[in-house]
């Protein structure tokens, strides 16, 4: 009889950790810190395009910062939850899983970059040149990485 209250108890010990682990809070924090630093450096990325390559500046296509700045916090923003989910069943197993996820996603996301003519018809004619390729790959890298490192980091070091 007693060594089964030991077992209970230890049993409840773990599931406690297992949910302190899994702070939504946490993992929400995460996702608003690595999307912001992605919004922030794809900003400065784009003061920086003109000046660090050959294209120039009227080789590039105008693009907002403020849409550079919302669509680069949403998706690191949005992983965080998926990692939370991912997470469920073992923050190592789940780091795994989110992290190989997103390297796949990554490759995906570089196809139109890419191969920008399979969106003729869909796109100005600016975004078809080689320079909007130099422009948009080094973006989606800059948020991929914040999603794949700060957030993992940032939840493991909070544990």
């Amino acid at each position: 009889m007693k060594t089964e209250t030991v077992n209970s108890q230890a049993e409840d010990s773990v599931n406690t950790e297992t949910e302190e682990e899994l702070s939504l809070w946490s993992f929400s924090l995460s996702g608003v810190i690595g999307g912001l630093g992605a919004g922030i450096l794809n900003n400065i990325w784009i003061m920086a395009f003109p000046y660090i390559t050959t294209y120039g500046e009227d080789n590039i296509p105008v693009i907002d910062s403020i849409t550079v700045t919302i669509l680069s916090f949403a998706p690191v923003f949005l992983a965080a939850f998926a990692y939370y989910f991912m997470c469920s069943k073992g923050i190592a197993r789940g780091t795994k899983i989110y992290v190989s996820l997103g390297i796949l996603v990554l490759l995906g996301s570089l196809y139109f970059p890419l191969f920008p003519q399979t969106l003729e018809g869909y796109l100005p004619e600016e975004y078809m040149s080689e320079a909007f390729a130099a422009f948009t790959i080094p973006m989606h890298i800059i948020a991929t990485a914040f999603a794949l490192v700060i957030i993992p980091w940032f939840v493991k070091s909070n544990h």
